[in-house]
């Protein structure tokens, strides 16, 4: 089998800080800050829509451009408290407010994201009553599914189409005011297929097991009781969670006792319900699961070593570590996300040496040669990558910035091996657990500079995401394999390869010789005759008709 690997460049900068972040809005002016929500935070339109808290008293709904001065208030103040954001249907954001102090107007809310455009939608004013919601929805058909409670069903299915007439409780699956919430894990808590969404619930017959809802009361049932045992309370069972829609089936995480909690998927039948592998004796506890290049990854224990990145294609054969840590591979948080960027899998993870090496950023193409680490996190073995934003040209992550500082710094980098670049200065902390988000090409970030403001919005600007040109793509995305090569090379390039000029391969010895190639119909370049060289260390150079060159290490065997 051929192995991907991708090549850096010979010669790359060290570490540096090429920017500094500013203050975009104090909305909160003295040593308190406003600590704003980003964690609960959407943006649409090149504007980020979220919580903050200007007073220490309420709770307020804000907007902003990413440029400074221009973040408006357009919820809140006096006896008006956003406590939530639900997600976007069409035009308009629903949101959860109200007096939280005496329980007047708590309900749902909508705005177009005009300024003080605040519609209610439903109300929950009832004496005593009162709506908490959390921070799982899905949307489908142009309906808006969520948890929540009206203080007389618990914690139980709603769906909300923006009316008020469409807003209600779609079943109460744990009758009374019992919950059917499943409180393990609130990430990846639905999923989508064939006009259902499939997600746990606890009833006190069978226990927390795997539902679907068509948004209807009768459409709303248990698809099967993976977990047959006397449920002790309704939220004991196979608890399933992490769902993720792939090849026409909702794969996700369930316990059993026979097996532990393994990796299972369910084509919305009772027989379509099977377990997929049986990962590991105990538990093989997968998580974090993510559709990536026609297979699916997730992060599970390998046994008798620790939590490594897999794939899998649906079957029992086809489910597999892609790189054990004990054959070099990453060792993974169950809790840390994956995110695509350059057509690769990056990650955060340590460097296999039983979980205790350098954590650093990981990327992978879902092969064991193509599964490698960037350089080590800026703070050996006191920093944990965290907050991985992937745009265009950039993966941007939170970090410290160094072994003797407790400060959390901002970091960029392009994908290549010493491509970190610090953005943030020494002083400023960035929060280590709230997300980053980039809007007009400005990152923002939560975190506080030196203690002087708290923790409000700060920025970095002028960041380039447009499209990468062909030179950049060149420098990031062009793969050569295999490496080392005996007769053929094969390169690949996201850019297109016809623009290439000219492909030199130089020897340590300073000799050099031009080599033919072509651009077959695949879009790749093969080149052949690689046999006749010596074996040994060489440099192929390739240039683009623009100027643009590349170099890179190529061993011939």
């Amino acid at each position: 089998m051929k192995k991907v690997i991708v090549l850096g460049l010979i010669l790359l900068g060290n570490l540096s800080n090429i920017n500094a972040q500013i203050l975009m809005t104090d909305l909160r002016p003295g040593l308190d800050g406003s600590e704003p929500v980003f964690d609960n935070a959407f943006q649409r339109n090149n504007e980020l829509y979220f919580i903050a808290n200007p007073d220490g008293i309420t709770s307020r709904l804000y907007k902003t451009d990413g440029t400074s001065g221009n973040t408006v208030v357009l919820e809140g103040g006096s006896n008006m408290y956003v406590t939530m954001l639900l997600g976007f249907l069409g035009n308009n954001l629903l949101y959860v407010a109200g007096d939280i102090y005496n329980g007047e107007s708590l309900g749902i809310y909508k705005t177009n994201g005009s300024i003080g455009a605040g519609e209610l939608v439903l109300s929950f004013n009832q004496p005593g009553s009162f709506l908490v919601t959390y921070p799982m929805t899905i949307t489908m058909n142009n309906v808006l599914y969520f948890y929540g409670s009206d203080d007389v069903a618990g914690f139980e299915l709603w769906r909300t189409d923006g009316t008020t007439a469409g807003t209600y409780l779609v079943k109460d699956i744990n009758p009374g005011t019992e919950t059917s919430l499943l409180f393990s894990v609130t990430k990846q808590y639905f999923a989508e297929l064939n006009g259902f969404i499939y997600f746990g619930a606890a009833d006190p017959v069978n226990g927390a097991e795997l539902w679907k809802s068509d948004g209807t009361e009768a459409g709303t049932n248990m698809v099967a009781n993976i977990d047959t045992s006397e449920a002790i309370v309704a939220q004991y069972g196979s608890n399933p969670a992490y769902f993720c829609t792939y090849n026409n089936a909702v794969y996700f995480s369930a316990h059993r006792p026979v097996d532990g909690r393994e990796l299972w998927k369910t084509d919305g039948t009772e027989a379509g319900t099977v377990l997929v592998k049986d990962l590991a004796a105990g538990s093989g506890s997968p998580s974090n699961m993510i559709e990536y290049n026609g297979l699916l990854y997730f992060t599970a224990f390998y046994p008798n070593e620790n939590y490594t990145l897999y794939k899998s294609n649906g079957t029992n054969a086809g489910t597999v570590a892609v790189k054990p840590a004990g054959s070099g591979g990453p060792v993974i948080s169950p809790d840390d996300p994956f995110v695509i960027f350059k057509g690769k899998l990056f990650f955060a993870a340590n460097d296999g040496l039983n979980g205790q090496g350098f954590p650093s950023i990981w990327y992978s193409d879902g092969t064991a040669a193509g599964t490698s680490s960037l350089p080590a996190a800026p703070a050996p073995y006191t920093s944990h990558p965290l907050n991985l934003l992937a745009t265009t040209n950039y993966l941007y992550y939170t970090a410290n910035v160094d072994a003797n500082n407790t400060n959390y710094g901002v970091y960029r980098t392009t994908g290549l091996n010493n491509q970190n670049v610090l953005l943030t200065s020494a002083t400023f902390d960035a929060n280590a657990f709230q997300p980053l988000h980039l809007v007009n090409s400005c990152l923002l970030v939560r975190g506080d500079n030196n203690g002087a403001t708290g923790e409000e919005i700060y920025t970095v600007c002028n960041q380039n995401t447009q499209p990468v040109g062909l030179e950049e793509s060149f420098l990031v995305d062009l793969t050569a394999f295999p490496n080392p090569a005996a007769d053929q090379l094969t390169i690949e390039s996201s850019s297109d390869l016809n623009e290439v000029n000219d492909l030199k391969l130089q020897s340590l010895s300073g000799k050099s010789v031009n080599l033919e190639y072509a651009v077959s119909n695949d879009g790749t370049i093969l080149i052949t005759g690689l046999s006749e060289f010596n074996s040994g260390v060489y440099f192929l150079t390739i240039t683009t008709k623009n100027g643009a060159n590349r170099q890179l290490k190529l061993m011939i065997e």
